[in-house]
Protein backbone atom coordinates (compact mmCIF):
# COMPACT_ATOMS: atom_id res chain seq x y z
CA UNK A 1 0.00 0.00 0.00
CA UNK A 2 1.52 3.39 -0.92
CA UNK A 3 3.00 5.50 1.82
CA UNK A 4 0.91 8.52 0.90
CA UNK A 5 -2.03 6.77 -0.70
CA UNK A 6 -5.05 8.80 -1.78
CA UNK A 7 -7.61 9.25 0.96
CA UNK A 8 -11.11 8.90 -0.53
CA UNK A 9 -13.65 11.57 0.32
CA UNK A 10 -16.81 11.01 2.26
CA UNK A 11 -18.78 8.38 0.35
CA UNK A 12 -21.91 10.52 -0.02
CA UNK A 13 -21.21 14.22 0.57
CA UNK A 14 -23.70 16.34 2.48
CA UNK A 15 -26.40 17.80 0.28
CA UNK A 16 -25.24 15.47 -2.48
CA UNK A 17 -26.71 15.96 -5.91
CA UNK A 18 -28.19 13.06 -7.84
CA UNK A 19 -25.02 12.91 -9.90
CA UNK A 20 -22.83 12.72 -6.78
CA UNK A 21 -25.02 9.91 -5.45
CA UNK A 22 -24.53 8.13 -8.75
CA UNK A 23 -20.74 8.42 -8.42
CA UNK A 24 -20.99 7.07 -4.86
CA UNK A 25 -22.95 4.02 -6.05
CA UNK A 26 -20.27 3.28 -8.64
CA UNK A 27 -17.58 3.60 -5.95
CA UNK A 28 -19.44 1.19 -3.64
CA UNK A 29 -19.65 -1.39 -6.42
CA UNK A 30 -15.93 -1.03 -7.17
CA UNK A 31 -15.08 -1.23 -3.46
CA UNK A 32 -17.07 -4.45 -2.97
CA UNK A 33 -15.21 -6.05 -5.85
CA UNK A 34 -11.81 -4.87 -4.64
CA UNK A 35 -12.41 -6.07 -1.07
CA UNK A 36 -12.35 -9.63 -2.38
CA UNK A 37 -8.76 -9.08 -3.51
CA UNK A 38 -6.80 -9.09 -6.74
CA UNK A 39 -8.29 -12.41 -7.90
CA UNK A 40 -11.57 -10.63 -8.55
CA UNK A 41 -10.19 -8.57 -11.43
CA UNK A 42 -12.60 -10.14 -13.96
CA UNK A 43 -15.58 -8.70 -12.06
CA UNK A 44 -13.99 -5.26 -12.21
CA UNK A 45 -13.36 -5.64 -15.93
CA UNK A 46 -17.02 -6.61 -16.39
CA UNK A 47 -18.10 -3.52 -14.44
CA UNK A 48 -16.02 -1.28 -16.71
CA UNK A 49 -17.51 -2.95 -19.80
CA UNK A 50 -20.98 -2.45 -18.33
CA UNK A 51 -20.32 1.27 -17.84
CA UNK A 52 -19.12 1.55 -21.42
CA UNK A 53 -22.15 -0.34 -22.80
CA UNK A 54 -24.54 1.90 -20.83
CA UNK A 55 -22.80 5.07 -21.98
CA UNK A 56 -21.72 5.78 -18.38
CA UNK A 57 -17.96 5.67 -18.96
CA UNK A 58 -17.59 9.35 -18.04
CA UNK A 59 -19.36 8.70 -14.73
CA UNK A 60 -16.92 5.85 -14.03
CA UNK A 61 -14.00 8.18 -14.79
CA UNK A 62 -15.38 10.82 -12.42
CA UNK A 63 -16.00 8.27 -9.67
CA UNK A 64 -12.49 6.86 -9.91
CA UNK A 65 -11.03 10.35 -9.78
CA UNK A 66 -13.28 11.50 -6.91
CA UNK A 67 -12.78 8.47 -4.67
CA UNK A 68 -9.35 7.12 -5.70
CA UNK A 69 -7.56 10.10 -7.22
CA UNK A 70 -7.16 8.17 -10.49
CA UNK A 71 -6.86 10.39 -13.56
CA UNK A 72 -8.29 8.25 -16.35
CA UNK A 73 -7.07 10.71 -19.01
CA UNK A 74 -3.64 9.14 -18.55
CA UNK A 75 -4.88 5.83 -20.00
CA UNK A 76 -4.82 5.40 -23.77
CA UNK A 77 -7.85 3.09 -24.00
CA UNK A 78 -10.39 1.14 -21.97
CA UNK A 79 -8.19 -1.97 -21.73
CA UNK A 80 -5.35 0.10 -20.33
CA UNK A 81 -7.71 1.67 -17.80
CA UNK A 82 -8.93 -1.74 -16.64
CA UNK A 83 -5.48 -3.10 -15.88
CA UNK A 84 -3.75 -0.03 -14.47
CA UNK A 85 -6.63 1.43 -12.48
CA UNK A 86 -7.34 -2.00 -10.93
CA UNK A 87 -3.83 -2.11 -9.48
CA UNK A 88 -4.25 1.36 -7.96
CA UNK A 89 -7.70 0.51 -6.58
CA UNK A 90 -6.29 -2.61 -4.91
CA UNK A 91 -3.55 -0.59 -3.23
CA UNK A 92 -6.16 1.74 -1.78
CA UNK A 93 -8.60 -0.96 -0.66
CA UNK A 94 -8.21 -2.38 2.80
CA UNK A 95 -9.01 -6.03 2.18
CA UNK A 96 -8.09 -8.37 5.08
CA UNK A 97 -4.93 -9.44 3.25
CA UNK A 98 -3.88 -5.87 2.40
CA UNK A 99 -4.44 -4.77 6.00
CA UNK A 100 -2.08 -7.52 7.15
CA UNK A 101 0.41 -6.67 4.41
CA UNK A 102 0.32 -3.00 5.42
CA UNK A 103 1.08 -3.99 9.02
CA UNK A 104 4.00 -6.11 7.80
CA UNK A 105 5.36 -3.20 5.75
CA UNK A 106 4.98 -0.79 8.68
CA UNK A 107 6.69 -3.23 11.04
CA UNK A 108 9.69 -3.31 8.71
CA UNK A 109 9.66 0.49 8.21
CA UNK A 110 9.10 0.17 4.46
CA UNK A 111 6.34 1.13 2.06
CA UNK A 112 5.20 0.05 -1.40
CA UNK A 113 4.43 2.06 -4.54
CA UNK A 114 3.22 -0.17 -7.35
CA UNK A 115 5.90 -2.90 -7.55
CA UNK A 116 8.60 -0.86 -5.82
CA UNK A 117 9.52 -1.29 -2.14
CA UNK A 118 11.04 1.74 -0.39
CA UNK A 119 12.62 2.19 3.01
CA UNK A 120 11.44 5.03 5.22
CA UNK A 121 15.12 5.49 6.07
CA UNK A 122 17.53 6.88 3.53
CA UNK A 123 20.22 4.26 2.80
CA UNK A 124 23.77 5.13 1.82
CA UNK A 125 24.91 2.91 -1.04
CA UNK A 126 28.57 2.22 -1.78
CA UNK A 127 29.04 0.87 -5.30
CA UNK A 128 32.45 -0.23 -6.61
CA UNK A 129 32.70 -1.30 -10.25
CA UNK A 130 34.70 -4.35 -11.37
CA UNK A 131 38.22 -3.61 -12.66
CA UNK A 132 38.20 -1.60 -15.90
CA UNK A 133 41.02 -1.17 -18.41
CA UNK A 134 42.81 2.14 -18.95
CA UNK A 135 40.24 2.76 -21.73
CA UNK A 136 37.40 1.82 -19.33
CA UNK A 137 36.41 -1.43 -20.97
CA UNK A 138 35.63 -4.60 -19.05
CA UNK A 139 38.65 -6.72 -18.07
CA UNK A 140 37.15 -9.78 -16.41
CA UNK A 141 39.72 -9.42 -13.63
CA UNK A 142 39.06 -9.79 -9.92
CA UNK A 143 39.37 -6.64 -7.83
CA UNK A 144 42.63 -6.32 -5.89
CA UNK A 145 40.84 -4.66 -2.96
CA UNK A 146 37.48 -4.39 -1.24
CA UNK A 147 35.85 -1.60 0.73
CA UNK A 148 34.22 -1.58 4.15
CA UNK A 149 32.53 1.17 6.14
CA UNK A 150 32.90 2.10 9.80
CA UNK A 151 30.64 4.99 10.69
CA UNK A 152 30.92 7.38 7.75
CA UNK A 153 34.52 6.41 6.91
CA UNK A 154 35.60 3.97 4.18
CA UNK A 155 38.45 1.50 4.62
CA UNK A 156 40.32 -0.31 1.87
CA UNK A 157 41.03 -3.99 2.43
CA UNK A 158 43.88 -5.31 0.27
CA UNK A 159 42.92 -8.59 -1.45
CA UNK A 160 45.95 -8.96 -3.75
CA UNK A 161 49.45 -8.95 -2.29
CA UNK A 162 50.76 -7.51 -5.57
CA UNK A 163 48.75 -4.31 -5.19
CA UNK A 164 51.34 -1.53 -5.00
CA UNK A 165 49.74 1.88 -5.57
CA UNK A 166 46.31 3.57 -5.32
CA UNK A 167 45.25 6.90 -6.78
CA UNK A 168 41.77 8.28 -5.94
CA UNK A 169 40.29 11.20 -7.89
CA UNK A 170 36.99 13.01 -7.59
CA UNK A 171 35.24 12.48 -10.89
CA UNK A 172 32.17 12.90 -13.02
CA UNK A 173 31.26 9.89 -15.15
CA UNK A 174 29.26 9.98 -18.37
CA UNK A 175 29.06 8.25 -21.73
CA UNK A 176 31.43 9.65 -24.35
CA UNK A 177 31.83 8.06 -27.80
CA UNK A 178 29.83 5.10 -26.56
CA UNK A 179 32.09 4.49 -23.55
CA UNK A 180 31.08 5.16 -19.93
CA UNK A 181 34.09 6.96 -18.48
CA UNK A 182 35.19 9.88 -16.27
CA UNK A 183 34.84 13.18 -18.13
CA UNK A 184 36.23 15.29 -15.29
CA UNK A 185 38.71 14.40 -12.55
CA UNK A 186 40.58 16.22 -9.79
CA UNK A 187 43.19 14.88 -7.36
CA UNK A 188 41.92 13.57 -4.04
CA UNK A 189 44.12 10.94 -2.37
CA UNK A 190 47.02 8.70 -3.36
CA UNK A 191 49.28 6.30 -1.51
CA UNK A 192 51.59 3.33 -1.90
CA UNK A 193 50.56 0.05 -0.30
CA UNK A 194 52.82 -0.90 2.57
CA UNK A 195 52.41 -3.69 5.06
CA UNK A 196 48.89 -2.63 6.08
CA UNK A 197 45.88 -4.37 4.62
CA UNK A 198 43.18 -2.18 6.19
CA UNK A 199 43.70 1.41 5.07
CA UNK A 200 41.61 4.39 6.10
CA UNK A 201 40.50 6.46 3.12
CA UNK A 202 39.69 10.16 3.00
CA UNK A 203 36.40 9.21 1.32
CA UNK A 204 33.39 9.78 3.57
CA UNK A 205 29.89 8.48 2.95
CA UNK A 206 28.48 11.80 4.18
CA UNK A 207 29.47 13.29 0.80
CA UNK A 208 27.52 11.90 -2.15
CA UNK A 209 29.68 11.84 -5.25
CA UNK A 210 31.62 9.67 -7.72
CA UNK A 211 35.30 8.79 -7.68
CA UNK A 212 37.82 7.16 -9.99
CA UNK A 213 40.19 4.73 -8.28
CA UNK A 214 43.29 3.68 -10.20
CA UNK A 215 45.11 0.61 -8.90
CA UNK A 216 48.60 -0.49 -9.90
CA UNK A 217 49.30 -4.24 -9.56
CA UNK A 218 52.94 -5.23 -9.95
CA UNK A 219 54.88 -8.47 -9.54
CA UNK A 220 58.11 -9.85 -10.93
CA UNK A 221 56.14 -11.49 -13.75
CA UNK A 222 53.48 -8.91 -14.60
CA UNK A 223 52.32 -5.32 -14.38
CA UNK A 224 48.80 -3.94 -14.76
CA UNK A 225 46.88 -0.73 -14.18
CA UNK A 226 43.11 -0.90 -13.72
CA UNK A 227 40.40 1.62 -12.97
CA UNK A 228 37.29 1.46 -10.81
CA UNK A 229 34.27 3.70 -10.47
CA UNK A 230 33.30 4.32 -6.85
CA UNK A 231 29.83 5.77 -6.27
CA UNK A 232 28.51 7.11 -2.97
CA UNK A 233 24.76 7.54 -3.35
CA UNK A 234 21.73 7.74 -1.13
CA UNK A 235 18.30 6.37 -1.89
CA UNK A 236 15.34 4.73 -0.29
CA UNK A 237 14.44 2.26 -3.07
CA UNK A 238 15.18 -1.29 -1.91
CA UNK A 239 13.91 -3.17 -4.95
CA UNK A 240 10.83 -4.57 -6.67
CA UNK A 241 8.36 -7.29 -5.79
CA UNK A 242 6.32 -8.72 -8.65
CA UNK A 243 3.55 -11.22 -8.05
CA UNK A 244 3.37 -14.14 -10.47
CA UNK A 245 0.31 -16.39 -10.47
CA UNK A 246 0.35 -20.05 -11.42
CA UNK A 247 -2.33 -22.69 -11.34
CA UNK A 248 -1.96 -26.23 -10.10
CA UNK A 249 -2.95 -28.98 -12.60
CA UNK A 250 -6.45 -29.36 -11.17
CA UNK A 251 -7.26 -25.67 -11.44
CA UNK A 252 -8.91 -25.64 -14.87
CA UNK A 253 -12.23 -26.62 -13.33
CA UNK A 254 -12.13 -23.56 -11.08
CA UNK A 255 -10.91 -20.93 -13.52
CA UNK A 256 -14.32 -19.32 -13.93
CA UNK A 257 -14.37 -18.66 -10.20
CA UNK A 258 -10.89 -17.42 -9.42
CA UNK A 259 -11.76 -16.67 -5.80
CA UNK A 260 -12.76 -20.31 -5.28
CA UNK A 261 -9.55 -21.40 -6.98
CA UNK A 262 -7.57 -19.30 -4.51
CA UNK A 263 -9.41 -20.68 -1.48
CA UNK A 264 -9.01 -24.29 -2.57
CA UNK A 265 -5.30 -23.78 -3.15
CA UNK A 266 -5.54 -24.38 -6.89
CA UNK A 267 -4.01 -20.98 -7.49
CA UNK A 268 -0.66 -19.87 -6.10
CA UNK A 269 1.00 -16.46 -6.15
CA UNK A 270 4.78 -16.52 -6.00
CA UNK A 271 7.06 -13.51 -5.77
CA UNK A 272 9.81 -12.37 -8.11
CA UNK A 273 12.05 -10.05 -6.11
CA UNK A 274 14.62 -7.74 -7.70
CA UNK A 275 17.06 -6.24 -5.22
CA UNK A 276 18.33 -2.74 -6.03
CA UNK A 277 18.85 -2.65 -9.82
CA UNK A 278 19.53 -6.37 -10.34
CA UNK A 279 18.17 -7.96 -13.51
CA UNK A 280 17.95 -11.50 -12.11
CA UNK A 281 15.20 -12.06 -9.55
CA UNK A 282 15.12 -14.14 -6.40
CA UNK A 283 12.04 -16.37 -6.32
CA UNK A 284 10.05 -16.72 -3.09
CA UNK A 285 7.77 -19.74 -3.23
CA UNK A 286 7.20 -20.62 0.43
CA UNK A 287 4.25 -23.02 0.64
CA UNK A 288 2.87 -24.63 3.79
CA UNK A 289 -0.02 -26.91 2.83
CA UNK A 290 -1.52 -26.54 6.32
CA UNK A 291 -2.01 -22.80 5.74
CA UNK A 292 -4.25 -20.78 3.43
CA UNK A 293 -2.87 -19.19 0.29
CA UNK A 294 -3.21 -15.72 1.86
CA UNK A 295 -1.16 -16.86 4.87
CA UNK A 296 1.48 -18.33 2.59
CA UNK A 297 1.56 -15.21 0.44
CA UNK A 298 2.02 -13.03 3.52
CA UNK A 299 4.95 -15.23 4.57
CA UNK A 300 6.44 -14.88 1.08
CA UNK A 301 6.23 -11.10 1.43
CA UNK A 302 7.90 -11.32 4.85
CA UNK A 303 10.79 -13.32 3.37
CA UNK A 304 11.01 -10.95 0.38
CA UNK A 305 11.19 -7.84 2.56
CA UNK A 306 13.88 -9.41 4.76
CA UNK A 307 15.85 -10.18 1.59
CA UNK A 308 15.50 -6.60 0.29
CA UNK A 309 16.63 -5.17 3.63
CA UNK A 310 19.63 -7.51 3.95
Amino acid sequence: MPKNWFQPRQIVPRNASDYEKKLAKIFIRVEKIALKGKVNFLDYYKLVDEMVDKGDYNSLEQSLYYYYGINCVEYSDVESLKKKSWQEILFQTESPFLIKLKKLLDKNNVYQLSYDIYSNDMNTNISLSPPLSITYSSTGLTSSFSLSKIGEVLYMNVENQNLRYINIERSIWSTQSGIYQPTFTEPFQEFFIGTYSNIKLDVTTSVLRDYKITAEIRSTQSYAVVNHQLRITQQSLLGRVIEQEIYTPDANYYLENSEFARITGSKKTYLEVYKDDSISPEIFAYDDLSKTEDQNLLKRYELAINFLKS
